[in-house]
């Protein structure tokens, strides 16, 4: 799938969808991962459509929810935001993690693996993946973490 997309260089099977519902949805497609965790929840946005490759869109916002969840831990708390200016940006943050600034580009290699001392094991392709689609779509993906948690941004293109 990974090798697929990166190979691909014209985006095909777009249409216009709420992104904010896609996003709502994702999460619930996740809920057995937080169901019974003590996680505080901010899923705060407007509704925004975009157009895009829905089912390639949902497998970048699947990826980053679960990383979140992985990496947060009881107490803590994951905040998703969309904000509509010149483009689409989302951001997704959790309270659980730091990553290094020198890790923030390897993470998104293809079989990078963080911190090995982590209990949450991965096959090190999720967040090239991401990449992969957002890039694309015409988008960016970026990642910033201080003490306070780390975020994932993505910006797209308005269509």
């Amino acid at each position: 799938n990974l090798t697929k997309i990166e190979n691909q260089t014209i985006l095909s099977g777009l249409s216009k969808y709420n992104l904010s519902e896609q996003i709502r949805t994702c999460f619930l497609i996740l809920e057995s991962k937080w169901a019974t965790r003590d996680l505080d929840f901010s899923l705060d946005f407007d509704e925004y459509d975009v157009t895009a490759n829905e089912e390639m869109l949902k497998q970048v916002w699947i990826n980053l929810i679960d990383n979140a969840l992985k990496f947060t831990p009881e107490g803590g708390r994951i905040a998703v935001s969309i904000e509509r200016t010149y483009r689409l940006t989302v951001s997704i943050f959790n309270s659980g993690s730091f990553v290094p600034e020198e890790n923030r580009e390897r993470i998104f290699r293809k079989f990078y693996q963080g911190d090995p001392s982590h209990a949450t094991k991965g096959n090190g392709v999720g967040l090239s993946l991401v990449r992969a689609i957002v890039e694309l779509h015409g988008g960016r993906v970026v990642c910033t973490s201080d003490e306070n948690g780390t975020t994932f941004t993505v910006s797209l293109p308005l269509r």
